[in-house]
């Protein structure tokens, strides 16, 4: 409450936010007039295929009418939410980098003055050591293309994926050279009742 009262009054603070892939159901219209009358500050938007934001279908005349929305609402779009995945897959990178392009249109297309980061997960259930070779290699095409864009991706250490610990996103950043314009997304649900503290992920990342 404190956050949302300081952000309000201009404040600086943390934003409190909601995303939307917890609302599938629902109008992403519905879903930002919901958030906003709750008192929410910011909202994450899931465009994914099978959801109702996927940046692959929403049209441009949603898109206009959606910026004025959150205009009028006063909600920070803060983050878009696909989950491209790095499967090793090569005849599907083309692919995963379209829809890199189409997150970064739909960010500049609702909030141009401070659009959102990007936000999603790896995949891939091999082991570690198999797939950061793969994530590395495909993460720097994608560091590139980020700087092309002008657009930031936070990647989420997930349980059951083979990346699942902000340890892993470290060594695999690291590996990177730490990209600019890529970095770490810290989610405790994913490290909750494994070997893993909150103090200690917190530290870590």
């Amino acid at each position: 409450v404190w956050a949302a009262e300081a952000r309000r009054s201009g404040t600086q603070g943390l934003a409190l936010g909601f995303g939307t892939y917890g609302m599938k159901s629902l109008k992403t219209e519905r879903a930002v007039t919901l958030l906003s009358q709750i008192g929410f500050d910011a909202v994450e938007l899931a465009c994914f295929p099978g959801w109702d934001a996927d940046t692959a279908a929403l049209s441009k005349a949603r898109r206009k009418s959606l910026r004025q929305q959150l205009s009028d609402t006063g909600l920070e779009l803060t983050a878009v939410m696909d989950h491209i995945g790095i499967d090793g897959d090569a005849a599907k990178r083309a692919q995963r980098i379209e829809r890199i392009k189409l997150a970064a249109q739909l960010a500049y297309g609702l909030a141009p003055d401070r659009p959102p980061l990007l936000q999603g997960v790896l995949g891939g259930s091999d082991s570690w050591d198999e797939m950061k070779l793969i994530y590395a290699d495909e993460l720097k095409e994608w560091s590139e293309l980020t700087e092309e864009l002008k657009l930031n991706i936070a990647i989420k250490p997930h349980r059951g994926s083979a990346m699942s610990r902000p340890s892993q996103a470290i060594e695999l950043l690291t590996m990177l050279g730490k990209p600019p314009r890529i970095k770490m997304c810290y989610d405790f649900s994913h490290y909750d009742l494994r070997d893993m503290t909150l103090e200690g992920t917190i530290h870590t990342a």
